[in-house]
């Protein structure tokens, strides 16, 4: 299951990153030309939440966050432990939180129309539902496999 979380993850972003290179090559192009494309910027701009807020949770899966970790190392691994399950608990009852303000940010963006595209901002806004979500499913997943030094 990890390697397919991996490959699709690894993909799809991929896919969205592909997607902001080739619209900000379309408006640079559009640009000299004098013929600017009206949707590219926005188009840019949507993929780029999608990936930011996907490109959370692979980081998250691979333990790639920024940590300040000199006190816990030099701590006991009884001590350092229990942090690991404070740390996530506490994260936890953050992204269980902002879950649903999410949501509830999310459906509310459901009727309002993107400028450029015309798209629901739902499409865009539910970015962050989704990766609270899949963070959510993430940290419990390492909170039951535990804490392991590395």
């Amino acid at each position: 299951m990890d390697k397919l979380f991996q490959k699709f993850s690894r993909a799809f972003m991929v896919l969205l990153m592909f997607n902001v290179v080739a619209a900000i090559l379309m408006q640079l192009i559009g640009r000299i030309i004098s013929k600017p494309f009206s949707w590219t910027l926005e188009f840019a701009c949507y993929n780029f939440v999608w990936l930011v807020f996907f490109g959370a949770v692979v980081i998250m899966r691979d333990g790639k966050h920024i940590q300040i970790s000199y006190f816990v190392d030099r701590m006991p691994k009884n001590v350092r432990a229990a942090l690991f399950y404070f740390r996530h608990a506490l994260a936890l009852a953050c992204m269980l939180f902002l879950l649903r303000t999410s949501f509830v940010y999310a459906m509310n963006s459901a009727k309002i129309r993107s400028a450029a595209l015309h798209l629901p901002m739902i499409c865009v806004d539910i970015s962050v539902f989704v990766s609270f979500t899949l963070l959510i499913i993430e940290t419990i997943r390492q909170m039951i496999k535990g804490y392991h030094e590395d």
